[in-house]
């Protein structure tokens, strides 16, 4: 099974998400579980960003509900790998289902959100996640800012606001 993680990881590597996902298939096809699926906590994200670089979203639902099955949704890293691979694929709603599921939300889980707001162009809403940031208690870091810059800059009519 190690060998079929390596497998995976070089294919990413090399640019050729498909044949990863192509060969993760297989494997499944093949009855080995995500458990017994050697490397998975590293594979699995490398697998969800698979997917939104070919926006394959029904292979995404598909490795998400085996990661719900599994209970390894709360892992910070698949966590934020799912909330950025559904807004790469352009449901939002989907991504901040998954954000707002999440207990251990932290600037990482923020920034993922922010970052699929903007990148579905939803200004208010990102501003707005700008802002809850804060209320919550963390500190926005130089991804959280540069978020909310672009933001700004993708609506001037939101500077005028900010600024009356």
């Amino acid at each position: 099974m190690q060998s079929s993680s390596r497998l995976i990881r070089n294919y990413i590597s090399q640019g050729a998400p498909k044949e990863a996902l192509l060969l993760y298939t297989q494997i499944r096809r093949e009855g080995i579980l995500y458990h017994q699926f050697g490397g998975g906590s590293v594979i699995i994200p490398l697998l969800l960003k698979a997917c939104a670089s070919l926006f394959f979203l029904y292979h995404g639902k598909t490795l998400h509900t085996e990661l719900i099955k599994y209970g390894v949704t709360s892992n910070v890293i698949i966590g934020t790998t799912l909330i950025s691979m559904y807004s790469k694929c352009y449901k939002i709603i989907d991504s901040h289902q998954v954000f707002d599921e999440r207990l251990d939300q932290n600037v990482v889980t923020w920034n993922a959100m922010i970052g699929g707001y903007v990148q579905n162009r939803f200004c208010e809403e990102a501003l707005e996640a700008f802002r809850r940031v804060q209320v919550d208690g963390f500190k926005p870091d130089e991804v959280t800012v540069a978020s909310a810059l672009f933001t700004l800059i993708m609506s001037p009519f939101k500077i005028f606001q900010l600024e009356h």
